[in-house]
């Protein structure tokens, strides 16, 4: 959903009364507006529903299966699944991703990804953003621990996590200027001997 300055006082009456009181402890006011967007966007699918937290800030509402969240400057978005957890991103192409690749590409991602093409760089961050929210986990290094390749015009992500991979499928949509990415699959997990490839 595109987020319309306009339609602040909308968005705060689909708040429940304590995302009221988050609203107002926020400083920045573009973050404000996203946070009564995103709030306002899942009264729309869902109803006025608490939206909760996990111990690794990860978000769910009780009994409607696995959501995810993300939003990013002028644009807000929610995935939903009944059937598998989900990891949602939303980025802006921007030269940001590209100028900072170093940080979070593995060499065996150059294959795939060209290093110097603006839109290829957030595509591969904003992918990397989906795993990150599906790992639930803290101390992930997104150059090593996860990994995009690309099978044909199909693309996977895996999470390196202690002796185990999960693996799973990764779609995106373009819409404007920005990117929308999320998980079209439940996770396959396969049991490692190593798991650190060399970066």
């Amino acid at each position: 959903m595109e987020v319309d300055e306009n339609k602040a006082d909308t968005y705060l009456t689909d708040l429940t009364a304590e995302e009221i009181v988050k609203f107002n402890s926020i400083g920045h006011q573009a973050k404000r507006l996203e946070f009564a967007a995103s709030r306002s966007l899942r009264t729309s699918i869902f109803g006025c529903k608490q939206i909760y937290y996990n111990e690794f800030g990860s978000p769910y509402i009780e009994d409607l299966g696995f959501i995810s969240l993300s939003h990013t400057h002028g644009l807000v978005a929610l995935a939903h699944s009944t059937a598998f957890n989900v990891g949602l991103d939303v980025e802006s192409i921007r030269e940001k991703a590209q100028l900072l690749h170093h940080k979070f590409i593995h060499t065996s991602e150059k294959e795939h990804f060209d290093t110097t093409n603006v839109f290829d760089m957030s595509l591969l961050w904003s992918f990397k953003e989906t795993l990150f929210k599906l790992a639930d986990r803290k101390g992930v290094l997104f150059s090593s621990d996860l990994i995009i390749r690309k099978e044909g015009e199909r693309f996977f992500g895996t999470i390196h996590q202690y002796d185990v991979l999960h693996e799973y499928e990764l779609i995106y949509q373009s819409f404007k200027q920005y990117l929308i990415t999320c998980n079209s699959s439940k996770e396959k997990s396969h049991q490692i001997d190593s798991i650190r490839a060399d970066k």
